[in-house]
């Protein structure tokens, strides 16, 4: 591809720049993650259980809000969400890595049902479309 004379080129120092400043960054995580492996996982399980909360309200709103016929589904999600968000942070002063991989685990769980049924749905969705008769698959 050429470029025209109204086209620039990146500015290479900008790029290397950015490069120099993730490297650095990247290099700090690193030496924290192995000096202090126990602090680690700390912030890990906050991290985690900010993501669960996050994620739950989320889903609750959007339950709330939404149009469609699962909302009763999404609303459950985001409660257990909220729920396995508040025992990760609740349990910060002694987090441990089992804790957080089961609720994790627990989380993955559910949601990758309700996406295999999701998508079991529109694929039922599409067919029916193509044949002329539309139910709806999600109550």
């Amino acid at each position: 591809m050429m470029m025209n004379s109204s086209e620039r080129a990146p500015d290479p120092t900008v790029l290397s720049w950015f490069l120099i400043g993730v490297g650095v960054l990247t290099l700090a995580v690193g030496v924290f993650f192995v000096a202090s492996p126990d602090e680690t996982l700390k912030v890990f399980t906050v991290l985690g259980g900010i993501l669960l909360l996050v994620d739950g309200l989320l889903a609750i709103i959007g339950a709330l809000v939404g149009v469609s016929e699962s909302r009763g589904l999404l609303a459950m999600v985001g409660v257990l969400s909220l729920i396995a968000g508040l025992v990760l942070i609740l349990s910060w002063p002694k987090p441990s890595l089992s804790t957080l991989a089961v609720i994790f685990g627990i989380v993955l769980i559910i949601r990758g049902a309700l996406f295999a049924y999701a998508g079991w749905a529109v694929r039922k969705l599409s067919r029916d479309a193509g044949s002329g008769s539309v139910t709806p698959a999600i109550t």
